[in-house]
């Protein structure tokens, strides 16, 4: 029996690949045991196995038929046991993959991968492939590589930096259109005074690598220290409660990220009034679908609405996307006044919250809201959330539940840093004892 074993040293990747003679399967096939896919891994972690397998064939000196192999994953049993699942397979034709690389052509396995769907070759009878979840897709042939970006920019710092964590708070779940957020990168696609950007920002060793596509690129590159949070110091947030000095040193990578972008703030937290995550989630992805436009770049992601484009919709056009007529009116009424709200970016944070509260519709979530993702006001707090007092009270006081008033009380101590506290309780997992029924989502659609 003859056995090839191809290393690959990557950043971050070291994969190895075995082709066996002999092994069961077609005649004149080779079986290649590939690494369990897990949820949030991308296309390109497992096309490097394909390349891998390319070099397993070059040693062998053949091309023939190839299979790859995946693990199947881990699943509980009636009785409370893991128990693996069968290896699933995807055969590919390699002289058909050689050719595909030489003519830059896009590889059956890489639309399956980016539709996230089973794949069936029906050709070759093999079982499913094992799907993953929907990731950035870039339209680069399998070896190639990225257009260059319009504007890059290495930021260095000193401390770390918890990306996801940093920039959830900008993220609407995870089919939010205009970002896609993953381990090792994220994708943003935003509206600058200088025009539309899509962004790609990734932790590099000496800080955070951020890349840029369209007329907003150099803007974007300009704000890049305030998004990712490198301008936020949470050295005077000394807490005497042993709790929250635990998270500190548990989350020493988050920060609080400032937008610059009001509207881009103030739209999706108006659609979040007084509905559940999952209701205002909806009708923020059907808004990008359907009024949206493709981000400039490689990345898979769209741009929002703008402004002007939501203030001239009519009611109709917005109770199909998910979106009543109240929050309809105080959208239509905040996208009117887009140019005036945008200029509050340079002022203080009280003249915001000002500003906000002077529009009908907008109250004082509803202004912390934007404040805390736009400003990044280290204070804000969020007053009038569902959630939010409970989670204080529990965390900091034992107590399963609470109100507005409890809850400043107990952030009182903390003033001058309250947002940072709630990132940490939010960051931590904690959560308040829940008893009864949860909320039932609406379909305003179908109302």
């Amino acid at each position: 029996m003859l056995r090839h074993i191809v290393r690959l040293r990557l950043p971050s990747l070291a994969l190895s690949a075995a082709a066996n003679r002999g092994q069961r399967g077609q005649r004149g096939v080779r079986l290649v045991d590939m690494e369990p896919i897990v949820p949030g891994d991308e296309p390109e972690r497992h096309l490097v196995a394909l390349r891998s397998a390319l070099a397993v064939q070059a040693v062998a000196g053949s091309l023939r038929p190839l299979t790859l192999r995946w693990p199947g994953p881990k699943v509980r049993s009636g009785y409370g046991h893991e128990r693996p699942q069968s290896a699933r397979s995807r055969c590919l034709d390699l002289p058909r993959i050689v050719a595909a690389r030489e003519s830059h052509e896009e590889l059956p396995v890489r639309r399956a991968v980016r539709r996230g769907i089973h794949a069936v070759d029906r050709r070759h009878r093999c079982p499913r492939f094992v799907p993953v979840r929907r990731a950035p897709v870039r339209q680069v042939p399998v070896g190639g590589r990225l257009p260059a970006p319009m504007a890059l920019r290495l930021l260095l710092s000193s401390r770390p930096i918890d990306l996801p964590r940093t920039l959830g708070p900008l993220w609407r779940g995870s089919g939010d259109p205009t970002m896609h957020v993953s381990r090792s990168e994220i994708w943003r696609a935003t509206r600058t005074p200088e025009g539309p950007v899509s962004e790609r920002i990734r932790p590099r060793a000496a800080g955070i690598e951020i890349e840029a596509w369209g007329p907003g690129a150099e803007w974007a590159l300009e704000h890049a220290a305030d998004l990712v949070g490198l301008h936020d110091d949470w050295s005077e947030l000394r807490p005497a409660d042993p709790l929250l000095r635990t998270l500190l040193l548990r989350h020493p990578g988050l920060r609080l990220t400032r937008t610059s972008a009001v509207m881009e703030a103030l739209i999706p937290a108006i659609l979040e009034q007084k509905v559940t995550g999952t209701e205002a989630w909806r009708a923020w992805r059907a808004i990008v679908r359907s009024h949206g436009e493709p981000a400039p770049g490689p990345g898979d992601v769209r741009l929002p609405p703008s402004p002007a484009t939501l203030a001239a919709l009519p009611y109709y056009a917005f109770h199909p996307l998910g979106v009543e007529r109240r929050r309809t009116e105080t959208l239509k009424r905040a996208t009117a006044r887009a140019a005036e709200l945008e200029t509050l970016i340079d002022g203080p944070h009280e003249r915001a919250y000002a500003r906000l509260l002077a529009i009908p519709g907008v109250g004082p979530w509803t202004a912390a809201e934007v404040v805390v993702r736009a400003f990044g006001d280290p204070d804000a707090v969020s007053v009038g959330d569902f959630h939010l007092p409970s989670l204080v009270s529990w965390a900091l006081a034992r107590e399963p539940r609470a109100d507005d008033a409890r809850m400043l009380e107990l952030l009182e101590p903390y003033h001058g840093h309250r947002a940072r506290v709630v990132r940490l309780l939010e960051a931590s997992g904690i959560r308040a004892p829940r008893h009864g029924p949860r909320l039932e989502p609406r379909s305003i659609a179908r109302i």
